[in-house]
């Protein structure tokens, strides 16, 4: 009867208040007495004391306007007042000093990570098409020391097909022809465009989902003739360059680190998943007289024979190999062009510089909570041609934060590239601490995990709804809320691999709702 079940809900709730708002009176004063805030200093003790003016009180002016009495006047962080920040970290004015300084410090630290994928299959759908279902192992790695090795190399090798940066310039002033990056988020990506930076020449970004015409346009309007892109749109690109004929090399992405745990050629195609080997294979067999196609791995092979003289290889021997002095970045040097998604047009390009990009790394340090190098990942899945994405894991390599690299086919159990019943989701498998994440896929899980409540009957929505409420007045308070997040929001943070700490989000205005569901049922999250 509907009258006893709302009787034995209200009963059980008060018994449930009562034991919470003891457990909460009794260990106030001791919450009280040791709640602060830290943060993340994993630096030489020299280098400190630039992060421990972040460390102030709560209560500080965050940001400020530059005109005081001027209401429309921008806003700017409160210790940068008087000066916009150009620098990330002290004595590095690019991203290749950057880059070389965190390999410094953390050579034998797991730095990127690549799931390796066991067998593909093709499961037929309703509508007559078949869906690529993936069976997915273990996360293999890559530590710094060996990601700067490939980048050294993979900088050398461009050096010897496109000859020194100095002589790509239509002008005096001008910056040398970018390089197009046309691929799904992964290790290489961030490979490819660290050694391309190490040229002083400027990557173009562009959208692995974009269609045909928005690709041409990319290509066309900057005048490329270098394409990087992934083993599984090689043969889209290879169908596009009759209308590129300034495209003379196509470099497509392989995954190195399972060619080296598995000990297989470069040659091999086995390395490369079902539908990857059948877009190699297609494409060698169209590509356009005049087009050279490079894997990155023999483009890696052909800068090591550069750097070591023909030598056989060390990883010490291709660390921190730099062009001539005069071939380096500098701060105001253009780093990227950005392609927009084209969803009101042509794909549009945002010119952005070493010093943008150090300045905006820098902002987000100012906002990360302490984190710990031995403990702490990042799950990359975003594209790394939205800026938010790139900037984030820019950020965390510098900090010593491994990065394990995801897609949204295959981020969840029940994502739509994963094989039910013979492999788990890459954020289950991972249990990231950290992570990039937009507006739309937050609202998806705030209305997912409500469903789920409701189905669970009323006590379950009673003790739910009760959970949030007082969770609520706990954040606002500043205190933390183990009980409730140890037999209530456990469950819920289970979705996400259960140790998720950090979350930012981007790319579009976050809900006032999903905001405070993610504070509540997940981590704390930061709008960027």
């Amino acid at each position: 009867m509907s009258w006893f079940s709302d009787l034995y809900v209200s009963v059980a709730m008060i018994f449930i208040k009562l034991m919470v708002y003891a457990y909460e009176y009794l260990t106030l004063p001791i919450y009280f007495m040791f709640s602060k805030t830290e943060y993340f200093m994993p630096f030489p003790e020299d280098e400190q004391s630039y992060f421990k003016k972040f460390a102030a009180e709560e209560s500080r002016t965050l940001s400020m306007p530059i005109e005081k009495n001027d209401p429309g006047s921008p806003w700017r962080a409160s210790e940068y007042i008087d000066n916009l920040v150009t620098e990330a970290l002290p004595g590095c004015s690019t991203l290749s000093e950057l880059w070389l300084r965190t390999v410094k410090l953390w050579p034998n630290k797991p730095a990127l990570g690549t799931r390796r994928i066991l067998n593909t299959d093709y499961e037929a759908m309703p509508s007559g098409k078949k869906m690529v279902k993936l069976t997915m192992g273990e996360y293999l790695w890559e530590t710094y020391a060996e990601a700067e090795s490939r980048v050294s190399s993979l900088a050398a090798g461009l050096r010897s097909i496109l000859g020194p940066s100095t002589l790509d310039r239509k002008e005096e002033n001008s910056c040398p022809t970018p390089l197009i990056l046309f691929s799904e988020t992964r290790a290489e990506w961030l490979y490819a465009a660290v050694a391309t930076w190490r040229l002083n020449r400027p990557i173009a970004t562009l959208y692995s989902t974009l269609g045909d015409d928005a690709v041409v346009h990319g290509l066309v309007e900057t005048e490329a003739s270098v394409i990087f892109t992934s083993d599984e749109l090689l043969c889209k690109v290879v169908n596009l360059l009759p209308r590129c004929p300034l495209v003379t090399h196509v470099i497509y992405f392989s995954n190195g680190v399972v060619q080296k745990h598995s000990c297989l050629d470069v040659n091999d195609l086995a390395r490369l998943n079902a539908t990857a080997r059948h877009s190699v294979e297609t494409a060698r067999k169209a590509l356009p007289d005049g087009v050279t196609l490079h894997d990155i791995l023999e483009l890696e092979a052909i800068g090591t024979a550069e750097i070591c003289g023909g030598a056989a290889k060390k990883i010490e021997s291709t660390l921190n190999w730099q062009p001539p002095a005069d071939e380096r970045p500098k701060p105001n040097d253009l780093a990227v062009i950005m392609y927009t998604s084209g969803s009101t047009g042509a794909p549009k390009g945002v010119e952005i510089t070493h010093e943008n990009i150090l300045c905006t790394i820098a902002g987000l340090f100012r906002r990360l909570p302490k984190l710990n190098i031995d403990s702490d990942i990042y799950i990359g899945y975003l594209p790394l041609a939205h800026v938010l994405e790139l900037t984030c894991e820019l950020s965390v390599l510098i900090l010593g934060i491994p990065i394990g690299f995801s897609n949204p086919q295959t981020l969840t159990d029940t994502s739509t590239k994963i094989k039910q019943g013979a492999c788990r989701g890459d954020i289950i498998v991972l249990k990231p601490t950290l992570f990039a994440t937009v507006p739309t896929v937050l609202d998806r899980i705030t209305k997912s995990v409500w469903e789920k409540v409701k189905e669970g009957g009323p006590l379950m929505e009673a003790i739910f709804h009760f959970a949030y409420d007082y969770k609520c007045r706990r954040l606002h308070t500043g205190f933390p809320s183990f009980l409730v997040d140890r037999l209530i929001f456990r469950k819920v943070r289970a979705l996400v691999g259960g140790r998720l700490r950090y979350i930012v989000s981007g790319g579009a205005p976050l809900s006032e709702e999903s905001h405070l569901f993610t504070n509540v049922c997940f981590a704390p999250i930061m709008q960027g």
